[in-house]
Parts: C-alpha cells; structure tokens; sequence
C-alpha cells in the first residue's frame, strides 16, 4: 500500500509535500471547502467522491482521513468539544455533518479532524486570514466585535496527520486544532501591521467564540504540540507576505 492524496489545494499540497513522514492510507483533501457555499450539486459531488472512497479504503484496509469543521457545532456559547451534539446551522454544516457520518458508518477505518482556520501560503479569498487580507488592502475591513477564530498552519496540521497515523489512531472523530482563540479584531491589528496599510475598520456587533477543546487529541497524541498564545500572530508574521502575493497574483491574471 501506498499513502493516496486526493485534492489539489491547501491541504492536500501540504500533506503531499510531506509524504516521506506520512503513513499509507488516503487523505481526502477534496471537496467544497468554502464555507458559504449552499449549492447542493457540489456538496453531491463531495458525498459521490466518499462513497468512492470509503470503498476503496475498505478494499485497501486503509485508514481514510477526512477533514471537517467548525461549521458542525453549530453555534455554542463554550468549548467545542466532540461528544457533544453537532447541532450545524449552515448548509454547509448540515453537509460536513451528512459526510462524516457517510464516513463513519462507511465499516472502513476512518480518522475525521475537525479542523479551525487553517492558514498557509495560498490565497483563497474563501478562507478567513485571505479574505482580511484582500479586505486590508482594499482599504476597508469588515469585523465582528464578539468573534474568536483559532488558526493552524497547514505545515502543523500535517505533521499532526502523520504524527496520528503512525500512533494507529482511528475509527474517531477529533478536533485539531491550536487552542488559541484570538480576537478576529486582533487578527486584522496585526494584518495591517504586517502589510504597512491603515485600512478603515467597520465593527458590527456580535460574532462567534471559536473555542475548541484539544483534550482528545493530546490523549490521542502525548507529543501534541503545544502552541503559545502568540502562536496565531507569529501565523501572520509568517504567511500574510506569501497570501498577499497570492492574491496579487490572482488579481492579474
């Protein structure tokens, strides 16, 4: 057996770049990964690609991985925590939700992550820390004022991955994530730091604390890292240069 990657995007180029550390089994980096989105012939296409998946994971006995998120919660005033009910608002946590269980009831051997903002180089303008960028440099940002987003590097997430394969972790549902719940108005302070802009801010009431707990996934992993409380600003430090030239560079093409 060999490790499969399926996708092309953020993920999937990490974990891939990664290969020589990661154990065989298939990664499912593929799918509708933005958050808004409501179109029901995408989220069919997702649902098809695990049905394939599953198979041949089941065929294969490999384990497959497949990456969720936030979105399944739901709204919750605390700790997002796993044996907790997943009460998802969206259409696109409703889906998240159909497809993990898809996973889990598939009888192959599965690893869902429960995944918080995951930031590397790219620039999609879908995912939160490109999207505050392109705000930034437009010269205008939109924040709320209650809102906590917990963010970790794409390189962290797949030293996680592999870390977890080779310990023989299966067959659960874990949240990976930081554990550093930063103010969304922190975040956009030191993007525009970082780019040298003055952008005008607009603060909207409200928002959500994206607070989840890492309890099962240390249990899983004792050498979980353990990430610092600037460890999402030194995230921005790192990878605000490389998704602005992403952005730039999708701007002029």
């Amino acid at each position: 057996m060999a490790l499969e990657v399926i996708g092309s995007g953020l993920l999937a180029r990490a974990i891939a770049s990664a290969a020589d550390k990661v154990p065989d089994g298939i990664i499912c980096a593929a799918g509708v990964s933005d958050s808004t989105c409501q179109d029901e012939s995408a989220f069919r296409r997702e649902r098809a690609l695990l049905r394939d998946l599953t198979g041949r994971a089941r065929e294969r006995d490999a384990v497959l991985v497949y990456f969720s998120g936030a979105p399944v919660y739901g709204r919750v005033g605390g700790l997002r925590v796993e044996s907790q009910d997943a009460t998802p608002q969206t259409p696109y946590g409703r889906h998240k939700l159909e497809c993990e269980n898809m996973v889990v009831d598939s009888g192959a051997r599965h690893l869902v992550l429960r995944l918080p903002n995951v930031v590397g180089p790219g620039g999609n303008p879908h995912q939160l820390i490109p999207s505050l960028v392109a705000q930034a440099l437009g010269g205008s940002i939109v924040t709320m004022t209650a809102a906590t987003r917990d963010l970790l590097d794409v390189d962290d997430l797949a030293i996680i991955v592999a870390a977890l394969l080779r310990g023989g972790a299966y067959d659960t549902v874990v949240n990976v994530a930081s554990g550093v719940s930063t103010p969304v108005p922190r975040l956009v302070e030191v993007i525009a730091e970082i780019l040298g802009t003055s952008p005008s801010v607009v603060s909207v009431e409200g928002g959500d604390r994206q607070e989840f707990s890492i309890a099962k996934v240390r249990g899983l992993l004792p050498g979980f890292p353990r990430f610092e409380p600037d460890y999402p600003l030194n995230i921005l430090r790192r990878r605000v240069p490389a998704i602005t030239r992403a952005l730039m560079d999708g701007a002029t093409r």
